[in-house]
């Protein structure tokens, strides 16, 4: 079902830049798995993308980290009366650490970039495809 998503017509992948207040988030890179792709329990394996942290309060134009995150999706429905369409969305606050992780301090790229392909090669080595 989830992956019948992105077929839809109105479908919305996640941008490039994504602003959240004061912060803004700027993708360096993403990883697509293959399409249907599963993990070794079923579940679909979601993209991962790296993300370049931009901002606080007081400096909206400094990098301050980055952020690995693995890309939610969102079936869409009805807000207000309003139709929102399926798409992609950055995880929230409270779903960094689950779906995402952040560096910052002394190396955070560094160790940002090892992260993410550490997730590119784990997708690599235990994803199939559904039949």
């Amino acid at each position: 079902m989830e992956d019948l998503l992105q077929d839809h017509p109105d479908f919305r992948p996640l941008k490039e830049i994504v602003k959240k207040g004061s912060i803004t988030y700027k993708q360096i890179e993403r990883y697509n798995p293959k399409k249907g792709a599963v993990d070794e329990k079923g579940y679909l394996i979601k993209p991962i993308a790296i993300y370049e942290v931009y901002g606080s309060q007081y400096h909206p134009e400094r990098l301050s980290g980055y952020e690995v995150i693995k890309i939610r999706t969102m079936k869409g429905g009805m807000i207000g009366g309003n139709p929102i369409p399926p798409g992609e969305k950055y995880p929230s606050d409270e779903d960094i650490g689950v779906w995402g992780l952040s560096f910052h301090g002394e190396g955070c790229q560094e160790r940002a970039q090892k992260y993410y392909n550490q997730l590119k090669k784990e997708i690599d080595e235990k994803s199939c495809i559904k039949p």
